[in-house]
């Protein structure tokens, strides 16, 4: 029995040693990885450590956090730089467009208001257009007209080549008829041809017909300037009421030349030959010719207040 609680007492205090020691050597280490033997201080001390630490965790945490938004801010910054540059330019261009735009808003307008113009004289070229049309298919009806009362091209053509022979038996007909002061055309070849239409065109204007009948003859003869000479002709018996002899020049001059400064005279002439002649078809054809070719002339004028008597 002795022996069995000596046995006890020792190991007890084995047991107390050993366990005295391992509170010597571990208890009360804050920094142990498992503390232990802690008093309520160290406990709180260890509390906080821990919390100090794991906030110390979640600052570095934040701090690589903050790190990384920092440098994602950093490229952003760049990319919204390089954006608004690009916006910038964007807004410049479309300044540019806009000035562009209204630059070319006031061409269009100015575009538009020359073509309206264009429009306008096409619309005003087209009835100018249809009237001529209407006048030179009048002016071909009046053609054909002259042609079928007056000498063809062709007859004349020939008469013209037959003009030595058949214009001096005329010239001396007329000349007889008109008692004129000579009779030999050797007096008129003499003189340069521009001088003697000159001399002749003297006496016309005055009316003295005895003195330029022969010379205007001797022009035709001589072929020199003859829808003009023709024409004067025409007129000198227009005044004396040979009407039919008139017609006959007149004819002859409008053949030759139809553009002269001498038709609306020309046209009312005949126009009145025939009417004197009591031809009214031809009188009025003419009449009507000469209003519709040359409107605005004093013979339009002369005209019309003709027809309308």
């Amino acid at each position: 029995m002795f022996i069995r609680n000596t046995i006890t007492y020792l190991t007890l205090g084995t047991s107390v040693l050993f366990s005295a020691e391992v509170s010597v050597f571990g208890a009360g280490d804050l920094n142990s990885q498992n503390p232990y033997g802690l008093s309520q201080s160290e406990k709180k001390i260890l509390e906080t450590k821990q919390k100090v630490e794991t906030v110390d965790t979640s600052v570095r945490v934040v701090k690589n956090d903050l790190q990384t938004i920092n440098e994602r801010l950093q490229g952003l910054e760049s990319i919204f730089e390089g954006e608004g540059n690009k916006i910038n330019n964007i807004s410049f261009s479309l300044k540019n467009i806009e000035a562009q735009s209204s630059k070319n808003q006031q061409d269009v307008e100015s575009l538009k208001t020359v073509v309206n113009q264009l429009l306008a004289m096409q619309e005003e070229n087209l009835k100018n257009i249809a009237e001529l049309k209407k006048a030179m298919t009048e002016i071909a009806k009046q053609t054909d007209i002259i042609n079928k009362n007056y000498l063809s091209r062709n007859e004349f053509e020939k008469n013209m080549q037959q003009v030595g022979s058949a214009q001096s038996v005329k010239s001396t007909s007329n000349q007889a008829e008109t008692k004129s002061i000579t009779s030999d055309n050797t007096v008129f070849d003499k003189k340069p041809k521009n001088e003697l239409f000159d001399e002749g065109k003297a006496f016309f204007d005055k009316k003295n017909f005895n003195q330029a009948l022969p010379i205007f003859e001797y022009l035709v003869s001589a072929n020199y300037k003859p829808a003009e000479s023709n024409y004067i002709l025409g007129q000198m018996w227009f005044v004396r009421k040979e009407y039919e002899k008139a017609i006959s020049y007149f004819k002859t001059s409008a053949l030759l030349h139809d553009k002269g400064y001498w038709m609306p005279q020309l046209l009312l002439n005949s126009a009145i030959s025939f009417k004197n002649l009591k031809d009214v078809d031809n009188a009025s054809k003419f009449f009507n010719t000469l209003i519709q070719a040359y409107p605005d002339t004093k013979e339009a004028a002369e005209a019309k207040k003709i027809i309308s008597k």
